[in-house]
């Protein structure tokens, strides 16, 4: 089960097991699985700084525009959403 079943008096830290109950393998070592995936991409494989560099910005711009209009939209009204959606991708 993803959620701790049985009565909650003590767990043993990362391990799926308690005095009176059970908890998944995969939602207890979760925390733990994702610190070391983050660990790995980072430190290891690739920076944050060759990630960026190996996107393209005029594609990353495509799929944010969306996003930026909606943006513009709700937070400074229809008026500016309408004038500035002309120039968007330009910028």
């Amino acid at each position: 089960p993803i959620e701790y079943m049985g009565i909650d008096v003590h767990r043993w830290k990362d391990t799926p097991y308690g005095l009176f109950g059970w908890q998944g393998v995969v939602p207890t070592k979760t925390e733990m699985m994702a610190q070391r995936l983050v660990n790995i991409v980072t430190r290891r494989l690739l920076s944050l700084e060759e990630a960026f560099r190996r996107l393209d910005p005029n594609e990353l711009g495509q799929l944010l525009l969306p996003a930026v209009n909606e943006a513009v939209q709700r937070d400074c009204g229809q008026y500016w959403a309408t004038a500035l959606r002309p120039v968007l991708p330009l910028l």
